[in-house]
């Protein structure tokens, strides 16, 4: 096996257990190291890693942007009863 599909598949594997774990800042970091190394021949389970932890990414913006907006949503009525 050579070293940089030993070193992907590191990558991939660090990946999967950022999205297992739900650890959101590794989620975001790693695919931007794993991507590129793997990207033209990827396995089937690094191709199924890799959009887990897309999907994951767009969740927690969506989670992010929720949250804000329900605290621009408090500031509006807070200032709307003033």
């Amino acid at each position: 096996m050579k070293q940089s599909s030993i070193r992907a598949g590191r990558l991939f594997a660090r990946l999967d257990e950022a999205v297992t774990t739900r650890n959101a800042q590794l989620a975001r970091e790693l695919p931007a190291r794993a991507n590129p190394t793997a990207a033209h021949g990827r396995t089937e389970n690094e191709d199924r890693i890799a959009g887990a932890a897309a999907d994951f990414a767009v969740a927690q913006t969506r989670v992010r942007e929720a949250a804000n907006a329900e605290r621009a949503m408090e500031r509006a009525e807070e200032s709307w009863r003033s």
